[in-house]
């Protein structure tokens, strides 16, 4: 018990030491690249955000950070693809939100489903400001409460009579929760971005190959397959074409 307090103690201090000299100086680097972006040296302040997250840094407003230097070095695409990737943090943030959509705006960029079906377009925009986390918490709890409903049902008569009505607006809103859920894991899984200025489609993974259509700088794509160095992608109007994988950048 003794030797195991030891090492209890010992594993402690490791852990105590290693907060001094470890977060102090990620927090140092993060405040130099902010300076960098204060002081308008873009390039500078791009290579230090990346540098913080080639290091294991990872978080919302890093990477609304690096986006708006992105912006402002007039790389339009890879400021769309790290705003992107904050809005998995930080989905609620309404400078992100407001630099996202000016920035598409720049671009002139269609909506991301902008050929799906009516309600799928609904409930992208019903969604749109809920993070991943926020709405696994919230099916779970609709899934909890049916359990809850359900069992309540059984043992309580007198509640039966609210039991089926209470169970069938639950299941509408966990369908409804999930659908979301499951569009938004499949897009952070397979969604990329456009980041070079344009980009030609291909109806077969090879250079020379026929142009199919193309894609404007920032567009929000699927990624379906790879085949050495090109990208099998969807686009929003469901067209499907092969594009070189140094033009598009997954989110994840």
């Amino acid at each position: 018990m003794n030797a195991f307090r030891k090492t209890s103690a010992v594993l402690l201090v490791c852990v105590l030491v290693g907060g001094w000299f470890v977060h102090p100086a990620a927090g140092q680097s993060f405040k130099e690249a902010d300076q960098f972006y204060k002081d308008s040296k873009y390039d500078e302040a791009v290579e230090a955000y990346e540098k913080l997250l080639r290091g294991g840094s990872e978080s919302g407003n890093l990477y609304y950070n690096l986006g708006n230097s992105y912006f402002k070095k007039g790389d339009l695409g890879r400021a769309i693809l790290n705003y992107e990737r904050a809005k998995l943090f930080i989905p609620h943030d309404s400078d992100l939100r407001s630099n996202y959509d000016f920035v598409r705006g720049v671009l002139n960029l269609p909506a991301r489903y902008s050929s799906e079906i009516w309600f799928f377009r609904w409930l992208d925009r019903l969604f749109d400001g809920a993070g991943l986390n926020m709405l696994t918490i919230l099916v779970s709890a609709l899934w909890l409460t049916m359990i809850v409903l359900l069992s309540a049902a059984l043992f309580l008569s007198a509640f039966r009579q609210f039991a089926a009505p209470l169970a069938g607006m639950l299941a509408v809103l966990l369908i409804v929760c999930s659908l979301a859920l499951s569009r938004k894991i499949g897009y952070y899984e397979h969604g990329a971005v456009v980041t070079a200025n344009g980009a030609d489609a291909k109806f077969e993974p090879n250079s020379g190959a026929t142009t199919y259509f193309k894609l404007a700088e920032g567009q929000s794509i699927l990624m379906l397959d790879r085949s050495a160095g090109w990208v099998k992608i969807l686009r929003p109007d469901s067209k499907i074409g092969w594009v070189e994988a140094a033009d598009v950048s997954a989110i994840r």
